[in-house]
């Protein structure tokens, strides 16, 4: 009778599993080190840890945030590096605002000037205050967009990127879900499709 009640349990805890699952869908896609791996495939959640924010600005054009792109396995990797699905409740990921990061915006001067002040790889309180001001939303709350801009090469010149906040990550707020994989093909195996982010409603334009 206990192998047949744990059976029961194991059951009744993977059909819960599905639920949860059915009522998200993939957000994005990352690549990440074998370390990062291993905590996100514990976890089964995007990991954020605020020692990263301090180097996010080498590496993110919109800001301080956990990065992603739309591309299965888009951004260039060495082959220590595995390839993560970040997926999100449906209705939350609906409901969450969202803003294109333009590379730069005109703000108005004296004497009816205006100064360019540029956003794509600006310091974090530049881009925090054009979230804020420029369209009231909470810089702090809002998912990030543009163009995947790198120097790196090979890069799919279409792909586009998304900042999360780090806060939404850390209190999980978008109800997350994630897991990584050793190899690409395992990833695409999982999921081919790129996530039509530009179909998405989100304020402002892809690009200037």
């Amino acid at each position: 009778m206990m192998l047949l009640s744990q059976s029961v349990c194991l059951i009744l805890l993977a059909l819960s599993f599905l639920v949860s699952r059915a009522r998200s869908e993939i957000m994005g896609y990352r690549t990440v080190s074998k370390e990062e791996a291993n905590i996100i495939n514990q976890r089964r959640k995007p990991y954020r840890d605020d020692s990263f924010d301090k180097m996010a600005l080498y590496f993110n054009y919109l800001g301080v945030g956990y990065s992603l792109v739309n591309v299965p396995a888009g951004w260039p990797s060495n082959d220590d590096e595995w390839h993560c699905v970040i997926e999100a409740d449906s209705n939350k990921l609906d409901a969450v605002s969202k803003i294109w990061i333009p590379e730069y915006f005109d703000d108005p001067t004296w004497f009816g000037k205006t100064e360019r002040v540029e956003l794509w790889d600006a310091k974090e309180e530049v881009i925090k205050e054009y979230i804020e001001i420029k369209t009231g939303l909470d810089a702090e709350k809002t998912l990030r967009f543009s163009p995947a801009i790198s120097q790196v090469k090979h890069m799919d010149a279409n792909m586009l990127q998304m900042v999360i906040p780090t806060k939404a990550i850390k209190n999980d707020e978008l109800g997350f879900w994630a897991h990584c994989f050793e190899e690409k093909q395992e990833l695409l195996n999982y999921s081919k499709e790129t996530i039509p982010w530009d179909q998405w409603e989100i304020q402002g334009f892809p690009s200037n």
